[in-house]
């Protein structure tokens, strides 16, 4: 009778998880599987985010060292090209303006993504002024 009580507690002790036992950990495993996969997630969109700004302020940069190279006092209005960097297409617009001294233009060199056909939200816009030198 000894032998048979010792191997019950034996055979008691190693039964294996109770269903709420591996619910609980099944829930716990999801809840963190979740939040992971959230910040990866917002860490890849960052990562895009940032690309997309630096790619278009090289843009940005390389539009007004062209101005600057070519040193004209450039007529006041609004050019449009679509230029390719970084194997995607941009729309750069770039804008001159009149100010008070003649011999000096406000360019604001805008870039937007050639599908956003309503140029609501440039990626980045920024603003120089030029003279004739």
């Amino acid at each position: 009778m000894n032998y048979q009580s010792n191997y019950q507690k034996a055979f008691a002790a190693e039964q294996g998880f109770t269903l709420l036992e591996v619910l609980i950990a099944l829930v716990i495993f999801a809840i963190t599987a979740v939040m992971l996969y959230n910040q990866i997630n917002s860490s890849m969109t960052s990562a895009e985010r940032i690309e997309q700004k630096y790619l278009a302020l090289t843009l940005v940069k390389n539009r007004f060292s062209e101005m600057m190279i070519d040193r004209k006092l450039y007529p006041v209005g609004e050019t449009a090209d679509v230029v390719e960097m970084g194997f995607r297409e941009w729309e750069v617009v770039t804008q001159v303006n009149e100010t008070p001294n003649e011999n000096l233009r406000r360019v604001v060199v805008s870039i937007y993504e050639p599908d956003d056909d309503s140029r609501e939200y440039a990626v980045l816009s920024m603003t120089r002024f030029i003279g004739e030198y």
